[in-house]
């Protein structure tokens, strides 16, 4: 806990006291209390220490959540402090409150070992002076119109097999880079929150792929090894919404797609830094030797392309022969 003595605020970490507070500051964002709750009451990685709150005069006028995440990464893991819900009061706002509470959280997480830190933000420039640095992503708008393969039934499910579907998941995103580790109660929290339809592609009476979407938004799909049927799946999600399907897609499910079913959109509104420099280095060593990652530190950019999407072909040799391209997705059922 920290004080700023000439305006009164007292920085500190969450207490299970506090949520009715942040969810009322959350509806700052124009959604409902009814939109948060279940992303904090429902979420079994949230705890109320992963929140950071600025307190004026009693008051929490400033917010910042962190989502304890471990995400794929070249054939192993890392954990991440996924930066979300990050809010200030308007009438408080333009007095720094947010600047102390990323602050604070970034000591505190890096005490706790968290290696690398994730958020997305439509202001870069505001989270590039506390050291965050664009990582870049592609969204996709898909157009899709082919049939399921023949002896493919797809249908929507309100109460679907969760194992049988997550283990599809792991099957299809074991080789990528990305994709949020999973836990069954994950899976059956996120149902509470994202409001999706799910598709289900079955083959006699064996599931072969699926596809989570809202009102066409892309949330999750996989039909591993099956490329006929995920593509019939987003063509689902086309029909369904009347219009296309749109979202993030990894590179592998991209190229199913032709070039006139398919518009690209560039984003950098994904952003990540290291936290905490000897976690980082023994949580991507199986990626990268000491010596080379060094170097690396000074550009975290470069660093962040590197490692999530791999080397360029305008990098020089030894890059582009250490980070090869990464089949990278970070599906937005576990954005934050």
């Amino acid at each position: 806990m920290s004080i700023d003595a000439g305006s009164r605020v007292v920085v500190r970490r969450g207490r299970p006291s506090d949520l009715d507070e942040i969810l009322d500051l959350l509806t700052g964002y124009g959604l409902g209390r009814e939109f948060f709750a279940p992303r904090y009451e429902r979420d079994p990685t949230y705890r109320p220490e992963l929140s950071w709150v600025a307190v004026l005069d009693g008051r929490i006028v400033a917010h910042v959540r962190v989502f304890d995440r471990t995400i794929r990464l070249a054939g192993g893991t890392l954990r991440v402090a996924g930066v979300g819900n990050v809010i200030t009061a308007e009438e408080h706002r333009r007095a720094g409150h947010a600047g102390r509470l990323l602050e604070a959280m970034l000591d505190d997480v890096a005490r706790e070992g968290f290696p690398y830190s994730l958020l997305w933000t439509h202001v870069p420039r505001v989270y590039a002076r506390y050291g965050w640095a664009t990582i870049g992503e592609t969204r996709v708008r898909a157009t899709v119109d082919v049939a399921a393969p023949r002896g493919v039934a797809i249908s929507a499910e309100d109460d679907p097999d969760l194992d049988g579907l997550a283990a599809l998941y792991d099957e299809a995103n074991r080789g990528r880079t990305g994709p949020a580790l999973r836990t069954r109660d994950d899976w059956r929290a996120q149902r509470a929150w994202t409001g999706e339809r799910i598709l289900v592609a079955r083959e006699r009476a064996r599931v072969v792929g699926y596809a989570r979407h809202r009102e066409g938004e892309i949330l999750d799909v996989a039909a591993p090894h099956r490329p006929a049927v995920l593509s019939a799946l987003l063509a689902a999600i086309v029909r369904e919404s009347g219009g296309a399907a749109r979202g993030r897609l990894p590179p592998s499910d991209v190229a199913l797609l032709a070039a006139d079913e398919r518009a690209l959109e560039p984003s950098d509104a994904l952003m990540g830094r290291v936290v905490d420099r000897a976690a980082f280095v023994a949580a991507v060593e199986h990626v990268v030797d000491r010596a080379t990652l060094g170097p690396l530190f000074e550009d975290q950019a470069l660093l962040a392309r590197l490692l999530f999407h791999g080397a360029a072909p305008s990098d020089r040799a030894e890059l582009r022969e250490r980070f090869p391209p990464r089949d990278f997705v970070i599906w937005e059922a576990d954005a934050f």
